[in-house]
């Protein structure tokens, strides 16, 4: 199981990590299942393993799980952030360029940004509910 943070701002950096590694992915691999969900659907055992094919099947089905999650929010979304997610995230945009395509602050940006990452963090285990509404 995750670890529970105290703070949105311990996650953010984690949740931004895994949001870059999956629009890498989708770059390297575009034609790869558009859902990963079916693929993986019990969750990553891990033990005390010592073997190199033992740890990357470990990381790769760690992989696929924090994909299907990503997959699970994206759809989840209201669309002004879902936007925002893929063009910073996915497409590599400047905050310029996402602020001036959505129509909004960059302050605002920030916050639209923050709701959806919450959503990530939450889905992910590493804030509780409780902890993103206060």
């Amino acid at each position: 199981m995750a670890k529970t943070f105290d703070h949105f701002d311990q996650v953010r950096p984690i949740i931004e990590a895994r949001l870059y590694a999956y629009g890498s992915f989708r770059l390297e691999y575009p034609d790869a299942p558009v859902s990963t969900l079916k693929l993986l659907e019990t969750p990553v055992q891990t033990s005390n393993m010592t073997s190199a094919q033992e740890r990357w099947v470990t990381r790769y089905a760690s992989e696929l799980q924090n994909a299907a999650i990503i997959e699970n929010v994206m759809r989840s979304l209201p669309d002004e952030e879902r936007r925002l997610i893929e063009m910073r995230y996915f497409e590599y945009a400047q905050w310029g360029y996402i602020c001036r395509k959505l129509s909004v602050s960059r302050a605002t940006a920030y916050r639209i940004r923050d709701r959806a990452l919450m959503a990530f963090a939450i889905e992910f285990g590493l804030l509780a509910r409780a902890q993103a509404t206060s």
